[in-house]
């Protein structure tokens, strides 16, 4: 038979006509769902029976050109026959069991897997628990301290590994310096705590505490490469900081500004200086890292430099300045009368004045005007006015006056301070500015005068007094004798009298000083006064 006729007659079209079942369905198919009636699985376990009769091995191929056509399967199913035949509601039950077959395995398998996955996830999850009680009070394998290994080891071994560690930290964690200055705090002045019952309760908890998942997480972590934990510390940083502000009280110290003075002649510099002052964050910092490495440690403390506000340029300036004030003497000069400041009596004018941009060397106006008004108490001589007497009604001049001079105070303060100003001077000196004063009573002016009578007379004897008190009465009465008193103007016998000293005349003697009797120039001088008082009391003239 040609291989195409066979191949129609025996393919797969002409068996799906006659209700032949494949291969795959040889094996009785056996229905669990429970929902068919008992009638319809009888009806199906009988079409199985017959049916499992009805499969016969494949006939041979025939002997055929494999080129032309490809050959039929090597295993047939024969056609049934006509007594075997089933009828199409059996064929669609039996399909439909078959499927319910496949899907049952199918969810047997992923039921299995179901199973395995989760019994894997229950030894999973039971596995930490039971290591944990397998490494009660002990660390487990991998945990680590700052590097030193504590695996395997109780609380009180953990505890003597700490100590041997960490010993020499604990005793002398930190050696501050600063220049000469070295300080070895404790670590309960720094404000710090080393917790050693905490470190040991974390490294006993680590991979047995907390949930699963967390366990499992912490025993992969040692699984891989152990774990290395850190030792508790705390810091109390108010207590650190008050720490490094009692050392701030051996090192801040304040810059100092540069400093000039002028004293009997002599300009005194005093350099400037810069301050320090602590870092206190800095500082802070760098004791924190040298901490964390658990080992003692060195540090430097840092701070920073404070400049002063006048420095070392502007006190050069300003030294310069005064050596040139003070480079010579000042020659005070009128007509023939000459006066000599030396340095000393010009450096006590000077003053310096500093602020933030500059320094500078000054003439005090306030102390020039003081020596200027002293050197016009020795300057100003005033007019002398002539000296009168009165003898038969008429006024007799017996001393002729005298012309005076005052001194302009502020013109010779100005001249003064500018010749004091030049720049490098050789000599130096003052025309000093002054006033002429002439007499008022003239001899013309006698007679408009309008003294024509003696208005008080005072007498008193010194008969019999010691040689010195004779010699200064005299010398005090002639100090007063034809002086001549303009209207309105007011007598003062002290003045009049002037100084009391041998170039006026008088010696030294004795008088009554606070109620004491001593040796003293003008004893004796009182009487004259008292003479003087009597003459003006009883010529009426008003006494203050």
């Amino acid at each position: 038979m040609p291989v195409g006729d066979y191949y129609q007659k025996y393919g797969p079209i002409y068996r799906r006509r006659n209700g032949q079942v494949p291969e795959t369905a040889r094996e009785p198919v056996r229905p669990t769902s429970p929902s068919p009636t008992r009638r319809r699985r009888r009806r199906v376990r009988r079409y199985a029976a017959r049916h499992q009769a009805a499969l016969t091995p494949v006939p041979p191929p025939l002997i055929a050109d494999v080129t032309e056509r490809p050959s039929y399967p090597s295993r047939l199913i024969a056609p049934p026959k006509p007594d075997t035949a089933i009828s199409a509601r059996e064929r669609i039950e039996m399909r439909r069991l078959q499927r319910r077959a496949r899907l049952q395995r199918r969810f047997a398998v992923w039921r299995s897997l179901a199973t395995t996955l989760l019994l894997c996830t229950l030894v999973l999850l039971a596995l930490p628990y039971a290591i944990g009680l397998s490494y009660h009070e002990r660390a487990l394998p991998g945990v680590a301290i700052q590097g030193v290994r504590v695996s395997n080891l109780d609380p009180s071994a953990i505890a003597a590994t700490l100590h041997v560690q960490y010993g020499d930290f604990l005793e002398q964690p930190l050696t501050i310096t600063y220049r000469d200055q070295t300080w070895t705090p404790s670590l309960a002045e720094l404000g710090v705590v080393f917790d050693t019952e905490a470190t040991i309760a974390h490294a006993l908890r680590y991979g047995q505490t907390g949930d699963p998942l967390t366990r499992l997480h912490d025993l992969a972590t040692l699984l891989v490469g152990g774990v290395d934990l850190a030792p508790h510390l705390t810091v109390d940083e108010a207590k650190l900081q008050r720490y490094l502000l009692r050392l701030s009280q051996s090192v801040d110290h304040p810059p100092r500004d540069a400093a000039l003075s002028v004293q009997h002649g002599y300009v005194i510099a005093t350099p400037a200086d810069s301050g320090r002052q602590l870092l206190p964050a800095e500082n802070t910092l760098e004791i924190l890292a040298a901490l964390r490495t658990l080992q003692p440690q060195q540090i430097t403390l840092r701070t920073r430099a404070l400049e002063p506000t006048v420095n070392n340029q502007m006190l050069a300036a300003a030294e310069q300045q005064a050596q040139a004030l003070l480079a010579a003497p000042l020659l005070l000069k009128h007509g023939e009368r000459e006066w000599l400041w030396d340095t000393a009596q010009i450096a006590d004018l000077l003053e310096v004045q500093a602020d933030h941009t500059r320094m500078e060397v000054m003439i005090d106006p306030e102390r020039l005007a003081q020596a200027v008004n002293a050197l016009a108490i020795s300057f100003d001589s005033g007019s002398v006015e002539p000296r009168l007497r009165l003898e038969a009604g008429a006024l007799q001049i017996i001393s002729p006056g005298r012309t005076g001079w005052r001194l302009d105070q502020p013109r010779t303060t100005r001249f003064i301070s500018e010749t004091l100003m030049q720049a490098a001077p050789t000599t130096r000196t003052v025309r000093l500015a002054a006033e002429k004063l002439t007499p008022q009573v003239t001899p013309a002016a006698l007679p408009t005068l309008g003294i024509a009578e003696l208005l008080g007379e005072g007498k008193s004897s010194f008969a019999g007094s010691e040689a010195y008190r004779i010699t200064n009465i005299k010398a005090g009465a002639a100090r007063m004798d034809g002086v001549l008193i303009a209207p309105g103007a007011e007598f003062s016998f002290n003045t009049q009298l002037g100084e009391v000293n041998a170039e006026n005349g008088f010696v030294q003697g004795y008088a009554v000083i606070n109620n004491r009797t001593a040796l003293e120039w003008g004893g004796g001088v009182c009487q004259d006064s008292t003479t003087l008082f009597r003459a003006a009391f009883w010529a009426g003239l008003p006494i203050t």
